[in-house]
């Protein structure tokens, strides 16, 4: 056995073995891991020998204190020394992977503070709106290129931005919009996109107005030339009494589908007759958007794809991505889709859901409707008008792992606009989830609910709407919207990051 502190190059460490950890794969080492991890001084790591098996952690996250790498672990070849910013000012947080497994190959490693700040509109004195969300990253054509969305206030409108970066998001150059408007009783909203094969880039966004005409519907802009011009390509637009908004949107593999750009498009429609029931609908294309289906039925109250019966979050945007080939627990052909999705009334914790549905968006059993979590508030009443309950439990989002795991990301937030200085209502978190490699993506199998970062600002809230961008060095970013401002900037929503190393 090794001794409580042992030298690596550069470093001291701790040896988890001294504090009773195993690694033997079945006992549970989540207490001597944690005890280890408490005797951490700033500088030193957490050091795990390789023992042939792994350290069972079961659903514990590992907080290590600020300035502390770690090592043995899945993860850590991305914290060298020229990498370790925001360790030094915020910890780590280690957790196991969907089996509870950590590892050299197994586990997950987060920054567990507030993020790095990506992006700030000028702006943000008390009284003003919020200034900026997070839309996605694409990847461009160098490997520190990216083209983000954002959705950006222009004067009192919103619309949806471009913004380039060529260092790998250190600095974003805000470019034209893609969809804007004079019009004070017209805005755009919650920008999706996807690249085609052939380079063409669709996003589809929230259209609401002019004036009452329209209450929302989705809009799709191609562009042609990687995103420096734009054309409205098709609209999707609601009958009476509904509203369309958020939505989310993928492509389809070729070979699972026999359509080489088969696009998928999942948005929520709301009742505007004042039941407040919310449904989750489907579209795909395989024109690029000029012709489209739309699902006339796919999710009802019996399937279990209607949000609820009661007050529903306006950010519960539903999250689809491609599972693995092949059935995964219900007879299915290849190609088919998980879909992740937001369950609530006014004043319950949140309920997030995972179905399985076919390359069209149909579902397949809706028997096999499965909740996976909750999402508890973070603090507060919710009684203002726009409160703490509207970013509880938000915009549920999946990314596929290298390790063949599906990680799912699921923020709660005490946003609240109408109460800046309220210490209630200052806290945000973001969750994490893994679905191990056995289970193939299977959207019902997600497991190990976990706490992996932590964000305290001076009112205006915490995080909302993650973003998963693939890094070329294994990270993923996970862009959000956040306010980490003091002082007069307390109002300014601005766009950051929380850093998951070496996860894809």
């Amino acid at each position: 056995m090794l001794p409580s502190s042992y030298v690596l190059p550069s470093v001291q460490a701790i040896n988890v073995f001294s504090y009773g950890a195993k690694g033997d794969g079945t006992t549970p080492d989540a207490t001597a891991i944690q005890n280890a991890a408490a005797a951490l001084t700033t500088g030193q790591g957490l050091f795990f020998p390789a023992t042939g098996s792994s350290y069972n952690v079961g659903p514990t996250t590992i907080d290590l204190p600020a300035g502390c790498p770690v090592y043995g672990v899945a993860g850590q070849a991305a914290l060298a020394p020229s990498r370790r910013t925001l360790v030094a000012q915020s910890g780590l947080a280690v957790c196991g992977d969907g089996n509870g497994n950590l590892s050299a190959t197994q586990g997950h490693v987060f920054d567990a503070g507030g993020g790095r700040l990506v992006y700030q509109q000028p702006g943000g004195t008390p009284g003003s709106p919020i200034s900026v969300y997070a839309g996605p990253a694409l990847p461009g054509r160098g490997a520190n290129e990216y083209l983000v969305l954002m959705e950006r206030l222009l004067t009192t409108q919103w619309g949806i931005s471009t913004g380039w970066s060529d260092d790998g998001l250190t600095t974003i150059e805000v470019s034209d919009f893609i969809a804007s408007t004079t019009v004070t009783t017209e805005n755009f909203f919650d920008p999706t996109a996807v690249i085609l094969p052939n380079g063409h880039i669709l996003v589809a966004a929230t259209h609401v107005g002019p004036a009452t005409s329209n209450p929302g519907s989705i809009q799709i802009y191609l562009s042609t030339d990687g995103g420096r011009q734009w054309t409205l390509q098709n609209e999707i637009s609601p009958p009476s009494p509904h509203k369309f908004s958020d939505a989310y949107m993928i492509r389809l593999r070729m070979p699972n589908t026999g359509a080489e750009n088969r696009v998928v498009l999942c948005f929520m429609d709301f009742f505007t007759d004042g039941s407040s029931d919310t449904m989750y609908r489907i579209a795909y294309s395989d024109t690029e958007f000029a012709t489209y289906t739309l699902q006339t039925n796919p999710a009802t109250p019996a399937t279990g794809l209607s949000s609820s019966a009661g007050r529903v979050s306006d950010e519960g945007r539903a999250c689809i991505y491609e599972i693995a080939d092949g059935p995964v627990g219900v007879p299915a052909s290849p190609g088919n889709i998980g879909i992740i999705y937001t369950r609530r009334t006014s004043g319950v914790p949140a309920q997030i859901w995972g179905l399985q549905l076919n390359n069209v968006g149909q579902i397949i059993d809706p028997t096999k409707a499965t909740m996976l979590a909750t999402v508890p508030e973070q603090a507060g009443t919710g009684q203002a008008p726009y409160n703490v309950q509207v970013l509880v439990g938000c915009a549920p989002i999946v990314q596929r792992l290298s390790t063949g795991e599906y990680g799912l990301y699921i923020t709660a937030s005490t946003f609240d606009l109408q109460q800046p200085s309220d210490p209630n209502h200052t806290t945000g978190v973001l969750r994490f989830m893994s679905c191990p490699p056995s289970a193939q993506g299977d959207p019902t199998k997600f497991v190990q609910n976990r706490l992996v970062s932590v964000t305290t600002t001076n009112g205006g809230g915490g995080y909302g709407r993650v973003q998963p961008l693939p890094k070329p060095n294994g990270d993923i970013e996970l862009l959000m919207i956040g306010s980490p401002q003091t002082g007069t900037q307390i109002y300014t929503a601005s766009v950051f990051s929380v850093t998951h190393y070496g996860a894809a």
